[in-house]
């Protein structure tokens, strides 16, 4: 059903603005991303102001833009005997080896 209503809207909103993002072959991937950055934003926004979130989800929010409570940052790197271990991070792509022994540059985390 939500497939279908946002291909409806794409064709509405094309109708209105027929220049837009006419040279690109990918308009449709654009439109979805866009429209669905538009739907979760308030809901993301509300989510990074709790104080008891769960540590991936505090890094998916931080990964996003969005400004967690300082207070929370700090629970992100609980276990220091876990960060000597050489791990995969799982935020950074699979290609150029991922394995950090401390904390990942990219994103701060193991």
């Amino acid at each position: 059903m939500i497939d279908i209503a946002a291909i409806n809207s794409m064709t509405l909103w094309l109708s209105q603005y027929p220049e837009w993002n006419q040279r690109k072959s990918n308009t449709r991937r654009i439109f979805l991303s866009q429209l669905s950055t538009a739907l979760t934003a308030p809901q993301n926004q509300r989510r990074s102001q709790e104080s008891r979130l769960m540590p991936k989800v505090k890094l998916a929010l931080l990964s996003l833009g969005y400004q967690v409570p300082l207070g929370t940052v700090k629970d992100l790197h609980v276990n220091t005997h876990t960060n000597r271990i050489k791990r995969r991070c799982y935020l950074c792509p699979a290609k150029p080896g991922r394995k950090v022994r401390q904390i990942c540059d990219n994103f701060g985390q193991n």
